[in-house]
């Protein structure tokens, strides 16, 4: 596999649209990690002082991105207060590459949003949507659906240094995970997620929880979508980040 120049980024991905609540590049030298989503600025993140910007990967199609060496620093987190605006209709996605192989202790965050201010204790129901990778190698998807948290770890296994798209969609019923594009498992779940106090934050590479939360990893690319996208919408995105697509 190759990489691709910044410049013909917008082809390896589907088009924003106005349920594209946030989308993250991840692309950027220096700033913040802007959101081109429909949220505009308000999405956008700050990185941390040890997150490594525009970080070349050249085994993925995407190229550069963000990476976190798994220290507290390695994050970032920002869109505080910002939700998708709808609590039965969601899809979570995230192209990354995870690269330890030494088994953590905790779980590691590859895209999160805390239920509660940052500051305000790290406890239930922690957060209010979730992709993490759990310390026996798989990846797990959790939201909180207004009751409690709900979790459910993927069917499907993802391979250390391989780049791979995470996502998980909710509509209110079920929760499906896909990963690359493939059906990975789903769950039942009644209920609409609990967006958390009114100024709990977005992270892309960590939690509120600190330095147990970052995992070693690049992350490409993220967005959430205000909508319930297909397993035809994911394979199209998937194809388009592998330069595949011949839509």
């Amino acid at each position: 596999m190759g990489f691709i120049v910044n410049g013909a980024r917008d082809a390896r991905r589907k088009a924003a649209a106005a349920t594209t609540r946030l989308l993250w590049e991840c692309q950027g030298s220096s700033g913040d990690l802007a959101d081109t989503g429909s949220l505009g600025s308000a999405g956008d993140l700050t990185a941390g002082g040890a997150l490594v910007r525009s970080a070349l990967v050249p085994s993925s199609t995407i190229g550069r991105g963000i990476r976190c060496d798994g220290t507290s620093t390695s994050t970032s987190n920002g869109a505080a207060g910002q939700t998708p605006g709808t609590s039965t209709a969601l899809t979570v996605w995230i192209i990354a590459v995870v690269e330890s192989a030494v088994p953590p202790t905790q779980r590691k965050s590859l895209v999160c949003r805390d239920y509660r201010n940052p500051g305000s204790g790290w406890s239930a129901p922690y957060i209010c949507a979730a992709i993490f990778i759990d310390p026996s190698g798989q990846w797990v998807v959790a939201i909180n659906d207004g009751t409690t948290y709900r979790e459910f770890t993927s069917t499907a296994t993802f391979t250390l240094g391989s780049q791979h798209h995470f996502a998980f969609t909710y509509d209110g019923t079920t929760v499906r995970a896909y990963l690359d594009g493939v059906a990975a498992g789903t769950a039942a779940y009644a209920g609409a997620i609990d967006w958390g106090q009114a100024s709990a934050e977005w992270h892309l590479g960590g939690s509120d929880l600190g330095a147990v939360n970052v995992p070693t990893a690049t992350i490409l690319r993220a967005g959430v979508e205000a909508e319930v996208w297909d397993a035809d919408d994911l394979a199209e995105q998937v194809l388009r980040m592998r330069g595949e697509w011949q839509g």
